[in-house]
């Protein structure tokens, strides 16, 4: 797995955000939505039961200056509830599929 700052993802209802939906590597659908412009890109990765609205209200203030992404890991939010093996590491490949189809540089 490519390395990432656990709190580098984000996904804001921001106003001037686009959503999108990606397939993880089990090819659950992972719902993101992606706000602002700067470098470097900010990916905020939400806490267990919760959604990517959890980061709202942070992630309209670091739009101003950067891109920021918010995402639904698998089973929350927007994102699909099909998959078969709920472990960390199918939770960090969600994150990867977004990171990637963004074409967000690993750091």
């Amino acid at each position: 797995m490519m390395p990432l700052a656990f709190a580098a993802v984000l996904v804001t209802a921001a106003s001037g955000s686009t959503a999108g939906t990606v397939p993880s590597a089990d090819g659950v659908p992972i719902r993101y939505e992606v706000a602002g412009q700067g470098s470097p890109a900010v990916v905020f990765v939400h806490c267990w039961t919760c959604d990517r609205h959890f980061w709202d209200h942070a992630a309209v203030r670091l739009a101003r200056d950067h891109r920021v992404v918010t995402l639904d890991l698998a089973g929350h939010g927007d994102s699909g509830r099909d998959r078969k093996a709920w472990t960390m590491e199918a939770f960090g490949e969600d994150v990867k599929a977004v990171v990637e189809s963004l074409g967000l540089p690993a750091r």
